[in-house]
């Protein structure tokens, strides 16, 4: 998990994505609420692009099938800000799933992490406003701490309770996310790709919220 830069003013792919036709008479308006939007893909899409089709919360690969729009402070306490910029992101969302007879695996994975979890929560700490939450040569977040055989996460550093609350808020060391993240440790292992070397290339670009570098949550 990294911090994303939202710049300003709006970049022009959002104002497109959230500006359409009035059915009335065909002109077109940029919207003010996110209920008003008649095409939310779009918005969805331009999203993904700019978080690199990587969940907002856990980094797992997403695309239009398996996300959501996330309003990091919830629409439900405000409602001003639901198609705010600086509040929307990209998170994981099972709709495939959802569709899927109920199993062992699928049941676990629906509304169990990340966005869905979080629900109307309001988040006090997370990487994403912090924009400290940058990778170094030396480690790739300074907040939390990996087990690479379990793939389990806790907060580390003067911030340590924050960041538990906020694994905890969104349930960051559910089974499945643990297991992507080893997977990919290992995958990393086996390449011949040194975690150091990783974390350099990383590192490199303090510029970028998110990266390829970090699929699957492997740097948190």
């Amino acid at each position: 998990m990294k911090y994303l830069l939202k710049v300003y003013p709006e970049p022009q792919k959002f104002i497109e994505a959230i500006t359409e036709e009035n059915p009335k008479d065909g002109a077109s308006e940029k919207k003010t609420s996110f209920s008003s939007l008649i095409k939310k893909e779009n918005l969805r899409m331009f999203l993904l692009e700019e978080q690199h089709y990587l969940c907002l919360y856990c980094q797992s690969t997403i695309d239009l099938k398996t996300s959501q729009a996330e309003h990091y402070l919830s629409q439900k306490n405000n409602p001003s800000l639901s198609l705010d910029y600086s509040n929307l992101y990209a998170s994981c969302e099972c709709n495939e799933l959802k569709r899927t007879k109920a199993s062992a695996e699928t049941s676990e994975m629906r509304n169990d992490f990340c966005g869905n979890r979080k629900g109307h929560t309001e988040l006090v700490w997370s990487p994403v406003k912090d924009s400290t939450a940058i990778a170094t040569q030396n480690h790739p977040n300074p907040f939390f701490e990996v087990n690479t055989e379990t793939g389990e996460i806790i907060g580390f550093g003067e911030n340590e309770m924050l960041v538990n609350e906020f694994i905890r808020i969104c349930n960051l060391n559910h089974k499945i996310l643990k297991r992507a993240r080893s997977e990919a440790y290992k995958a990393v292992t086996d390449s011949g790709l040194p975690l150091k070397e990783m974390i350099i290339r990383v590192a490199s670009h303090p510029e970028l919220a998110y990266n390829q570098f970090i699929q699957n949550g492997m740097l948190v």
